[in-house]
C-alpha cells in the first residue's frame, strides 16, 4: 500500500498488505466527500499484516462517525509491527470517536510487535456524556500490549466519573481466553479492571513470552516476516476455553480446549471434536436406523 487509506469497507478478507513507511489503514463508516452508504457489517478477516513504522489498522479512532450502531468483526489476522512507537491496531480508541461505537467481534487475531488500544473512554473528558462500547466481543487473542481506557485512568486528562461507557469492555464482559504479553520492549498494558475468563496476563509490566515459532516484529528479531504459529510450551495452548471459529488461518480444525490466536495448535482429541460435527454424525446414524426399522434400507 503506497499512500495512507481512509477505507469505507464492507469487507476484506484472505490479504497479505504490507505497509509502507508514513501509510496506514483507516476504516471509517464515514468521512468527508463519501460518496457511497455508510457501512454497516464490516468485516476485516483472515489476513497478514506486516507494518515497518506506523498503525496498521484504525478503526473509528480520532474520527466523527455519524453511524452509531456499527456492527464490524476484526476475526483471525496476524497483526505483525516493527514499530518503536505506534499502535498496531486502534479500534475506537485515543482521544475516542465522538461517537458511539458497538456491535464489535474481536476474536482469534494474533498481534505482534506493538500495542493494540480498543474501547476508550477519554474524549471529552470532565464533560459530555459516556461514550458507548456496548456488546463487544473480545476472545481468544494474543496481544503484545493491550489497551482499554477508562475512568480511573489520567489518559489525556485526570480520572473521572463520565467516562464509563466502555464498562462492559474493561470489565471483560465477553471476554475469555485473551493472552496479553506485555513485551518488556513496549512495556505495561492499561487493562481496564478485567480481562474476563480464562486469561493470561502475568501483571502490569510483566513478560509472559507467547513463545512462536519466530517472532520478527518489533518486539522479537524484527525484519518482517515472522511464523507466529504456537510451540508446544505456548501459554496460549489450551487457553480457549470455547472455539468460536471451526478453523484456524491455515484451515485447521479448532476445538473447544485448544489455542488462542490466529493458529490452532495441535489436532484436537476426539472427545473435544467440535459438537456441531459429531451432532451431524449422531442425526445422521440416527436416519441410517429409522430408515432400516422402517424398511427402506433391506
Amino acid at each position: 500500500m503506497t499512500s495512507p487509506q481512509s477505507v469505507n469497507a464492507f469487507t476484506v478478507i484472505g490479504n497479505k498488505i504490507r505497509i509502507t513507511a508514513s501509510n496506514y489503514m483507516a476504516f471509517r463508516s464515514y468521512y468527508s466527500g463519501i460518496t457511497i452508504p455508510t457501512s454497516k457489517g464490516m468485516i476485516f478477516a483472515f489476513n497478514y499484516l506486516q507494518t515497518p513504522s506506523t498503525p496498521i489498522l484504525t478503526c473509528f479512532s480520532n474520527v466523527v462517525d455519524t453511524l452509531k450502531e456499527m456492527g464490524f468483526s476484526i476475526v483471525q489476522n496476524v497483526f505483525e509491527s516493527n514499530s518503536s512507537s505506534q499502535p498496531v491496531l486502534s479500534v475506537a480508541s485515543d482521544a475516542s470517536t465522538s461517537d458511539s461505537v458497538n456491535n464489535a467481534f474481536i476474536v482469534h487475531n494474533t498481534i505482534a510487535g506493538q500495542r493494540a488500544n480498543v474501547a476508550y473512554n477519554d474524549h471529552n473528558l470532565n464533560e459530555g456524556a459516556p461514550l458507548m462500547r456496548r456488546d463487544w466481543c473480545v476472545k481468544n487473542n494474543i496481544f503484545d500490549q493491550y489497551n482499554v481506557i477508562t475512568d480511573r485512568h489520567a489518559h489525556g486528562g485526570a480520572p473521572d466519573a463520565v467516562r464509563v461507557g466502555n464498562w462492559s469492555v474493561a470489565w471483560g464482559t465477553n471476554c475469555s481466553g485473551n493472552m496479553v504479553c506485555d513485551t518488556n520492549k513496549i512495556g505495561g498494558s492499561s487493562i481496564g479492571d478485567y480481562l474476563g475468563v480464562n486469561y493470561v496476563w502475568a501483571g502490569y509490566g510483566i513478560m509472559t513470552n507467547p513463545k512462536w515459532v519466530s517472532n520478527k516484529s518489533y518486539t522479537g528479531a524484527g525484519g518482517h516476516n515472522g511464523d507466529y504459529h504456537l510451540t508446544e510450551t505456548s501459554p496460549a495452548v489450551g487457553l480457549s476455553t470455547e472455539w468460536v471459529l471451526p478453523y484456524d488461518l491455515d484451515g485447521n480444525l479448532r476445538y473447544s480446549g485448544g489455542a488462542s490466536g490466529a493458529y490452532e495448535y495441535g489436532t484436537p482429541p476426539q472427545s473435544t471434536k467440535p459438537k456441531s460435527l459429531i451432532l451431524d454424525i449422531q442425526n445422521a446414524i440416527r436416519g441410517i436406523l429409522r430408515g432400516i426399522r422402517r424398511g427402506v434400507w433391506r
